[in-house]
């Protein structure tokens, strides 16, 4: 029985692992699509520049996923840090550093006569806000379930 809730327990980590860089880079994708169509952005290149972006941060969310994500799990699990809250901050945490590094790779060229660096520097803080957000819900919610207390509910049928 242990050795059965132990393997559920882990398919929950792998599923969150595995759902949280393509849910962060959707939602941060449409969110810059609702952008372009309210700012009436050119409409042949916007469908280029969103594959692009949904692309780069999905390479980018797992890479992280992988450097920083398995490892801060395995600490949290060690420490004995494992509810909602603790998979909410290493979900965040991980978003955060993908918005981070995504600001490093927009900055690598912003030494031109054109640069928009504040652009890309807003932009970058709008896409770790949203990462973050939205990978911590999905390791808090994937991870930790919320499951009904057995007293609660028979106490409401007593």
């Amino acid at each position: 029985m242990n050795d059965n809730k132990r393997r559920r327990k882990s398919s929950r980590v792998v599923i969150a692992f595995a759902a949280g860089p393509p849910a962060a880079a959707a939602a941060t994708t449409m969110l810059f699509l609702l952008l372009g169509l309210a700012f009436e952005d050119d409409g042949e290149v916007l469908p280029l520049i969103l594959g692009a972006l949904f692309v780069g941060l999905l390479v980018l969310g797992y890479f992280v996923s992988m450097i920083l994500g398995i490892p801060g799990y395995l600490l949290f699990r060690r420490m004995g840090w494992l509810a909602r809250r603790h998979c909410f901050l290493l979900g965040a945490a991980i978003g955060i550093l993908c918005g981070a590094c995504f600001a490093l790779t927009g900055l690598g060229r912003a030494d031109g006569p054109d640069s928009q660096a504040w652009n890309i520097i807003l932009a970058s803080v709008f896409i770790a806000i949203v990462l973050a957000g939205v990978m911590g819900l999905v390791f808090a919610l994937v991870i930790r379930p919320r499951r009904l207390n057995i007293d609660e509910v028979a106490s409401t049928f007593d």
